[in-house]
């Protein structure tokens, strides 16, 4: 699992428009350069929320093979 941050962008009807994902920070110290870097650039492309999600990663083929064998 790893944590991510969505930025969304709402169109003239009102939808979420997801603009990218960026990785979250993992500590709650101040972020690095390049976090801040990459959040200002989806606010210059407009994005105005902001959500934290987790990702869990699909299981992989190989571990699906062996289970069925």
């Amino acid at each position: 699992m790893r944590k991510v941050l969505r930025a969304y962008a709402k169109d003239r009807d009102g939808n979420l428009i997801l603009m990218g994902t960026i990785s979250a920070p993992h500590s709650k110290d101040k972020p690095t350069p390049r976090e801040r870097q990459d959040k200002r650039h989806f606010i210059r492309r407009g994005a105005t929320i902001f959500k934290k999600e987790i990702i869990r990663p699909a299981k992989s083929m190989a571990a699906s093979r062996r289970n069925t064998s």
